[in-house]
């Protein structure tokens, strides 16, 4: 082979070498470019959801706020044969614990007696839970109540068990539960929701309970905006007592920055990490939970699997009354008043 066929070659070799490789670096380009954008796209998604929650949570707000404002301006006598058809958690309740119905995130568009029902008082102990699903979620495709999720039934959930137990102690008692879903996804404008708190703080409250942080995934300003809330409802109801409730699933970041604001105004924060996170207190996938008929339902759907169980719910009621109950209302004025 003469010395021009051997260059001849070489340079073919070459030429073969630099086209695989400029196949290989295309390939690896498209499959790069095809990650970045399933990430890119998958993170828009999110943030679109987060984003059209929140719009929908507040257009509900709007039409309740309308629907009020028409009342006012055109009341009538009597409505008995136009009255809105009242869901079955509604009708369930007994004329003797009549409770006032609470707008929430899932039930405001659905419930619209929340005016004329029974306002707090000074002469009756009143309470207020304020949380997310766990406190009370509506109906929906994969839920049968309009109470806290997933307690096999309305009395079981901790709210109702907690209105039990002041309700043996102190007679009377007109509480109420607020979804407040609404407050946790925000992570630049937190405060903009505490305006839908307004309707349920009162300076007749006796108790608060704050169950928030599940739904909590952006803590960067979390601390400043939970001590904004507890500061919110100290202005509003002075006297009452204030029991925050860590987190149901585990999230160090947030049950710390919540124990942190706990401490700054002396209120029991409860510790749930005896339960945290253990199957056994979970509804878990199969379990029968009952509407507010009566009726039978399988649990299916995973979110709700992972929520409080009967168990769970009883043992955050036990651990909410006996923090009411050693709590001392001095310490946390005392905590108040430098910053008022």
């Amino acid at each position: 082979m003469d010395e021009n066929e051997k260059r001849r070659r070489r340079r073919e070799m070459r030429t073969a070498r630099r086209a695989v490789f400029v196949v290989l670096a295309t390939m690896i380009m498209m499959v790069v470019v095809v990650i970045i954008s399933t990430i890119v796209v998958n993170v828009r998604q999110n943030n679109l959801l987060k984003k059209m929650e929140t719009l929908e949570y507040r257009l509900a707000q709007l039409e309740e706020k309308q629907s009020q404002m028409t009342v006012n301006v055109e009341p009538e006598p009597a409505l008995p044969e136009n009255e809105p058809v009242v869901p079955e958690t509604e009708v369930k309740e007994e004329p003797a614990e009549t409770e006032e119905t609470i707008a929430t995130e899932e039930t405001e568009v659905e419930t619209e007696e929340t005016e004329t029902e029974e306002e707090y008082s000074p002469d009756t102990v009143n309470y207020l839970a304020i949380g997310n699903s766990i406190t009370r979620h509506q109906l929906s495709d994969y839920w049968w109540g309009d109470w806290g999720m997933a307690a096999s039934t309305e009395e079981n959930d901790y709210f109702h068990l907690v209105k039990q137990k002041l309700k043996e102690k102190h007679g009377k008692v007109s509480a109420k539960s607020f979804n407040f879903y609404a407050w946790e996804p925000q992570a630049a404008d937190r405060a903009e929701a505490l305006m839908l708190l307004d309707n349920y703080l009162s300076e007749d409250l006796d108790y608060v309970s704050i169950q928030l942080g599940e739904n909590v995934s952006d803590t960067t300003t979390f601390e400043g905006d939970f001590d904004e809330l507890v500061r919110y409802i100290q202005t509003r109801a002075p006297k009452a007592k204030i029991v925050i409730i860590g987190n149901f699933w585990t999230d160090n970041t947030v049950d710390e920055l919540k124990m942190r604001v706990a401490i700054r105004y002396s209120l029991p924060c409860i510790d749930l990490a005896e339960i945290r996170d253990n199957a056994a207190y979970q509804c878990g996938m199969g379990t029968v939970v009952y509407d507010a008929a009566g009726n039978p339902h399988q649990v299916t759907h995973e979110g709700t699997a992972k929520h409080p169980n009967d168990a769970a719910m009883a043992y955050i009621a036990d651990k909410v009354f006996a923090a009411m109950e050693t709590f001392d209302p001095a310490a946390a004025q005392a905590a108040l008043a430098p910053a008022a």
